[in-house]
């Protein structure tokens, strides 16, 4: 569910939030058939369908692939505060966006949603580090003595808090169903450039650029790159509950071993356990990562000598993903100097799941207000 489909449930300081999305709507309904194309089919394309049709638009949703075959579907739906852009402009959009989608997750969590789950998170680094500007938006944040970690992290700088984790799979599924209920229309079709949707589609008033990788040829962006990651689902196992984070390790030792793993992370969901990974990054954005022989039972491994209760799970399945990563991070920005208006919406990451419904509204506010909203303000 998006930010609008649960917004009702949300009180307090979402009341300025409504006002502003009541004005939109009801600019959308004075204009009429105002439509929109959502290039993209990951959760964040879907985030901002959902946020589109709760204005009263028309969506279509253009993919070029399966929804089983993109990052969203390989991701663990860990929603957890990730260092991202570097300048202090779109540190500020981040957090505000990880802020708004962190009571998106909570109030779909409360009403009952079979998606997501909470758990608690111990994250380990390996230097102590500046108090975090997230530390506020999470619930339960605490630093962690040593005594708490495993006994090979007890040199480290640890924290916990409490957080959610989403069903990616099934939620993809469930919106998507929900999306076609509602009027979407999904179109698969790989379009070269953002001003060739019209010939997929018919007419549009407005385009939302969700797509991925795939921003690199559709908004010309050379600095997307692929961020490569591989991860192994096993069978939830009696007594794990928790996620653990590593992030002791070092980055490049990727580099110099494809079977490094930079980054060690155990999510449990309520169906699976994700166990991962790592952050190889590419120069390529096209193609798909390699997937490495034995790489599922070797991450099962390196978990079990954090959790040795993992060390037996059967493997579900071993999953290979592309994060679309971009050097100047996030970009959530309004285009409107063709013919019809773009708000960019790409470069999350592995933050997708974590930022989407955050993200998903400021793109979407940036459209209504370029083409409907202010042709009635």
């Amino acid at each position: 569910m998006s930010v609008p489909a649960i917004v009702s449930g949300l009180a307090g300081g979402e009341r300025e939030v409504d006002a502003e999305r009541r004005r939109r709507r009801e600019a959308c309904r004075v204009r009429g058939s105002v439509r929109v194309a959502v290039v993209g089919g990951g959760v964040a394309g879907l985030s901002a369908a959902c946020d589109l049709r709760a204005l009263g638009a028309k969506v279509v949703i253009i993919e070029d692939r399966d929804v089983r075959e993109t990052p969203s579907w390989v991701a663990a739906g860990l929603i957890e505060p990730v260092a991202g852009t570097q300048d202090r402009a779109g540190m500020q959009r981040e957090l505000a966006a990880f802020e708004r989608s962190m009571q998106v997750w909570r109030a779909v969590a409360a009403s009952g949603s079979p998606f997501i789950s909470r758990r608690r998170v111990l994250t380990v680094c390996a230097t102590s580090r500046p108090p975090l500007p997230w530390a506020d938006a999470v619930e339960g944040f605490r630093p962690v003595a040593r005594g708490e970690v495993p006994a090979r992290y007890v040199d480290g700088d640890a924290a916990s808090f409490s957080t959610y984790v989403v069903e990616t799979s099934r939620w993809l599924m469930a919106t998507r169903a929900r999306l076609a209920r509602d009027g979407v229309r999904f179109v698969r079709a790989r379009v070269e450039a953002l001003d060739q949707v019209t010939e997929h589609v018919g007419p549009v008033d407005g385009i939302v650029n969700a797509s991925g990788l795939g921003a690199a040829r559709l908004a010309k962006d050379p600095t997307l790159f692929r961020g490569d990651g591989h991860i192994v689902r096993v069978r939830p196992t009696a007594g794990v509950h928790d996620v653990f984070m590593d992030e002791t390790r070092a980055p490049e030792d990727v580099a110099a071993d494809p079977y490094a793993v930079n980054m060690l992370y155990i999510i449990p969901r309520r169906h699976d356990i994700v166990i991962g990974g790592t952050l190889w990054d590419s120069p390529n954005v096209d193609g798909v990562p390699q997937r490495l022989p034995g790489m599922g039972e070797h991450l099962r491994a390196l978990a079990a000598e954090v959790e040795p209760r993992l060390a037996r799970a059967p493997i579900l399945e071993y999953l290979v993903g592309a994060r679309p990563r971009r050097r100047a991070g996030v970009r959530v920005e309004l285009q409107a100097d063709g013919a019809v208006p773009v708000a960019h919406l790409y470069g999350q990451g592995g933050s997708g799941w974590t930022l989407a419904p955050g993200l998903a509204e400021q793109a979407v506010g940036l459209l209504a207000d370029a083409t409907w909203a202010r042709r009635v303000a």
